[in-house]
């Protein structure tokens, strides 16, 4: 009918419509639109048409239009101005009926007179259906294209209590919404925006991400705060004072320690309770030991990825735009349902090296444990790991070949003993039987194990010390070790009196409690140096380590050709790979120190430990939270004692040295820095745009701070990924039963240097 109408106008009128220079300079707007300088096109055809935006803008005005942009052209008109000048063109005729002579009419005298496209004709159709549906809709607005005009609808009380009620508990827009229009019934619904607004409004309701904390508590008369203030309090009374050590803001001694073996007594003034414990005037005796846990990973090792315009024949050669360079797409890293880790326990102490008076003092330095591995396998405590020997033997007795006593090749013979390894293997039976039980998809392993381990590490670091059988054994509160047969085993070995923990007895001035008695109480990463912040220094060398090789091959050959292994490229891919690269990155030691892994943080975060008892005491054993702010490359100020003071490094510190890279990674970094310096090519063969970008994110990491505490859970049974992002804050930790894991044990050399690390302190 439009279409009819608009021929029968065009050839009765026989004239030009109102505006005859609207049609050509729509033509010239459609050829600005294809031209390349089509934003000079458009504003040459503009200022020539200065006379006909005024006649436009009079005809509006005629008809009792306000529109704000219609002055210049249609093709500047908005959508929604255009409905509403549609709009009040159909109100001047009537308000017809859509579909009538009178609508067909209206549709066709727009299209003629403003140079419309006849395709508009289905558009202007709906328009006019729209407008009339909301014909008697108080405050209609045409610019809007929703259910009365935009006019968005109202909430009672009840529906906004409900709403904000819903939204408090965690349900978020989805439930709360579909909980509201329940009540409201079919038809007058609202949506999300609509109880959104209204939760903001009617309540001052706000939003945001919901943030994590440390566990622990703030009731100061909970059994945990007893504790801690029990436990930082006896610490405090021992001798761990940073006024007796010297300790300067940034947790190191300012000048050498000199260490007190005499017994000190807690609570003298109550005979009946008094107990005898060793005076800790220093750090320097303790070994702090903590288990870690890292996930394996295929792909970028960084945080952050980086891509740049590469030569489209060659994606690891860097181009620049102008030249032709093309920008590839980002890389994604391979996530497994359930992923594979590395399960280890390290130790970190620090011992004075170099004279202690003159000229040429020493100073403090760090040392590192060689750290013990059960990767793939389940920790258990003494009393649960012997029913698992039980088990075994029992197994072995009810074997054919064990009740026939066949004996020969592969057959037991054991002439019908009642413990088969020890009739096969003598001595060397419990050995043997560990070794069975540690393979496997239920491997277990004793946290006997671990602490033999453990004494073995300490004698050797401490031997020929004044701390030679006297160190003392700083770990957190496993539940294996603690529990009565763990603590048994360790009073076999002659370390009951030199581990820390709650002595002072009922009644005393430090009692941590009756549950805490003996033991200790769920530390915060705040009282382990592992935990704020070694582990995090460790991860971010181990991802150093392995983006520094991720360009050198996987294989190469060797002298006969054959192709093997390239020993000097770090990946993460596989629990023996990532084993690998924690077990170099950490390293050895040197008679001056740890050869990797930077020296200064072990002595800053153990020297850091009397401020920390301070701050803990000061808050009354209460949770300690991390405040202040940050600044420039994550400059952090915190409260004193809770985590190191690392401020920023200054620029003459950037450097290759300061990042304590594996000497294999630092050989292949250094040929990727010789090969620019020489002229060459930098990509030829070694993938210079992945290695460049990845060295220039390594040194804005080193310039931040090295990493945040990692997050323990409570049960180490079900430890979470750490840091896909590292948070500010860090949970308390709670130890318990470790996670079992489906996996065959494999074994891994360690690779130790002999050689020395001038690490600056």
């Amino acid at each position: 009918m439009a279409r009819a109408i608009l021929t029968t106008a065009a050839a009765a009128s026989n004239q030009p419509a109102a505006f005859p220079n609207l049609q050509r300079g729509k033509k010239r707007a459609t050829w600005a639109k294809s031209a390349k300088n089509r934003g000079a096109a458009k504003r040459a055809w503009l200022a020539s048409n200065q006379e006909l935006a005024k006649k436009a803008r009079q005809e509006l005005v005629k008809l009792k239009i306000v529109a704000d942009v219609v002055g210049e052209c249609w093709e500047q008109v908005g959508e929604a101005d255009m409905r509403h000048f549609t709009h009040t063109c159909w109100v001047l005729h009537g308000k017809p009926e859509p579909g009538s002579d009178a609508a067909d009419q209206l549709v066709g005298e727009l299209i003629v007179k403003y140079g419309w496209n006849v395709k508009f004709e289905a558009t202007l159709n709906k328009h006019l259906e729209y407008f009339f549906e909301n014909r008697d809709v108080e405050g209609f607005d045409p610019r809007k294209r929703r259910s009365g005009g935009g006019r968005k609808p109202e909430m009672d009380e009840n529906q906004s209590q409900l709403n904000a009620e819903l939204r408090n508990m965690g349900c978020g827009a989805g439930l709360s919404v579909r909980a509201v229009n329940v009540i409201r019934g079919a038809g007058k619904e609202v949506s999300e925006s609509t109880a959104r607004r209204n939760y903001k409004t009617a309540f001052g309701g706000e939003s945001h991400n919901q943030q994590t904390e440390k566990s622990g508590k703030n009731d100061l008369d909970s059994a945990w705060c007893v504790a801690r203030l029990g436990l930082c309090s006896e610490l405090n009374a021992r001798g761990i004072d940073t006024a007796k050590m010297t300790i300067t803001e940034r947790g190191t001694p300012s000048k050498w320690i000199r260490p007190s073996f005499r017994m000190c007594t807690l609570d003298s003034n109550q005979p009946e309770i008094k107990q005898q414990v060793r005076v800790i005037n220093t750090m320097e005796g303790i070994l702090f030991v903590d288990q870690k846990h890292a996930k394996c990973g295929y792909g970028n090792p960084g945080k952050k990825q980086c891509r740049c315009y590469v030569d489209p024949a060659d994606h690891t050669k860097p181009m620049r735009k102008d030249d032709g360079g093309i920008l590839v797409p980002y890389s994604k890293r391979v996530k497994f349902k359930f992923n594979k880790e590395v399960r280890f326990a390290f130790g970190f102490c620090t011992k004075w090296v170099g004279p202690k008076t003159g000229a040429h003092i020493g100073g403090y330095r760090g040392f590192v444990m060689e750290p013990w591995e059960y990767t793939r396998k389940r920790m258990l405590g003494p009393k649960k790991f012997n029913t698992h020997v039980t088990a075994e033997i029992r197994r072995v007795k009810n074997l054919m070949s064990y009740k026939n006593n066949q004996k020969g090749a592969g057959k037991w013979g054991c002439d019908h003993a009642e413990n088969p390894y020890l009739a096969i293997h003598g001595d060397q039976w419990m050995k043997k039987i560990k070794e069975k039980l540690g393979r496997g998809s239920n491997a277990v392993v004793c946290v006997s194990d671990m602490l033999d381990h453990i004494k073995e590490q300490g004698d050797k670091r401490y031997a020929g010390t004044d701390f030679d059988g006297k160190w003392l054994l700083w770990h957190d509160a496993l539940s294996q070790m603690w529990c009565p047969d763990g603590w048994k085993y360790i009073e076999s070995i002659g370390l009951a009196d030199r581990v820390v923990r709650c002595h002072s007895k009922k009644g005393g001035l430090y009692y941590a409690g009756d549950r805490y008695y003996l033991k200790l109480p769920g530390d915060g990463p705040e009282l382990m140096p592992c935990d704020a912040n070694l582990f995090a220094d460790l991860v971010n060398l181990v991802r150093w380590n392995v983006a520094a090789t991720f360009h050198l091959p996987m294989y190469v050959q060797d002298a006969d050709g054959n192709k093997i292994l390239n020993d000097k490229k770090f990946t993460m891919g596989t629990p023996k790979n990532l084993s690998r690269v924690y077990r170099e990155t950490i390293g050895t030691n040197g008679p001056n120190g740890a050869l990797n892994f930077p020296q200064e943080r072990i002595v800053e975060d153990i020297f850091r430990i009397p401020l920390t008892v301070e701050t803990i005491m000061e808050a009354k054993g209460g949770r300690v939270d991390f405040s202040g702010s940050r600044r420039g490359r994550r400059e952090m100020k915190h409260e004193p004692g809770v985590r190191s003071q690392r401020k920023r490094m200054k620029k003459n510190e950037l450097n290759i040295p300061h990042l304590n890279l594996h000497p294999s990674a630092l050989e292949a970094l250094n040929g990727l820095i010789e090969k620019y310096k020489s002229g060459e090519d930098p990509a030829a063969g070694v993938g210079g745009a992945v290695v460049g970008a990845i060295v220039e994110e390594h040194q804005e990491q080193q310039a931040a701070e090295l990493g945040d505490p990692e997050d323990d859970d409570d049960n180490e049974e079900e430890k979470e990924e750490e840091e896909e992002e590292e948070n500010e804050g860090a949970l308390a930790e709670f130890d318990d039963e470790e996670e079992e894991d489906d996996e065959d044990g494999d074994e891994d050399q360690e690779l130790e240097f002999e050689h020395d690390h001038p690490t600056e302190r």
